[in-house]
């Protein structure tokens, strides 16, 4: 599933040919996206140059901010070894080594671009613009669409419809609800 913009301009009352409001979309969806990686602790967004400062004194394994990792740029510091292996997927750098007592950098590029975000994450997105473009465009919102579940093997979702003084079943965190945490949680970076 990608990102597409006339998908985003539905849901914020649109035609899917009317780009009249792009501008507030696509902030909208930066937002949506910025607080989903807050939450996640790793950028999803594409970037071409990332860099990564890391003052690591024991381990075999260097968790990257931002990932997947598209290409490695530069190592300043410490350069990986022969025997260094980096999972793009994951954004792990393995060493067959436990180092200790050094500091490096790590300039690479990563993440999802639009066309390739995972397609949890964009439900994820798509259940939040809502409230983020209301608040772009200041308008008042006087219903709020909740996820009340999601299939994950054909990727549907439903929705409920319920006043803005909606609660949240346990394991809800900050604007994301039970659900949403629990498909957030899959996309967490390990912590440095």
């Amino acid at each position: 599933m990608a990102i597409l913009i006339t998908e985003f301009r539905v849901l914020a009352g649109l035609l899917p040919t009317d780009a009249s409001k792009d501008t507030e979309i696509n902030e909208a969806i930066g937002i949506g996206i910025s607080i989903m990686e807050t939450y996640c602790n790793r950028g999803l967004a594409y970037v071409a140059e990332q860099v990564d400062k890391f003052v690591h004194f024991s381990g075999n394994v260097v968790p990257l901010y931002r990932y997947p990792v598209d290409e490695l740029l530069e190592f300043k510091g410490v350069a990986p070894s022969a025997q260094d292996h980096v999972d793009n997927g994951a954004g792990l750098i393995f060493s067959d080594v436990n180092n200790s007592d050094y500091s490096f950098t790590v300039k690479y590029s990563g993440g999802y671009t639009y066309a390739l975000f995972p397609a949890a994450l964009t439900l994820v997105l798509k259940s939040i613009f809502r409230g983020i473009y209301d608040s772009v465009e200041g308008t008042v919102v006087p219903e709020k669409q909740v996820i009340t579940s999601v299939k994950l093997g054909d990727m549907s979702v439903q929705y409920d419809t319920v006043a803005n003084t909606a609660t949240y079943s346990d394991g809800a965190f900050g604007p994301f609800n039970a659900t949403q945490v629990f498909i957030l949680n899959r996309f967490m970076r390990l912590r440095a």
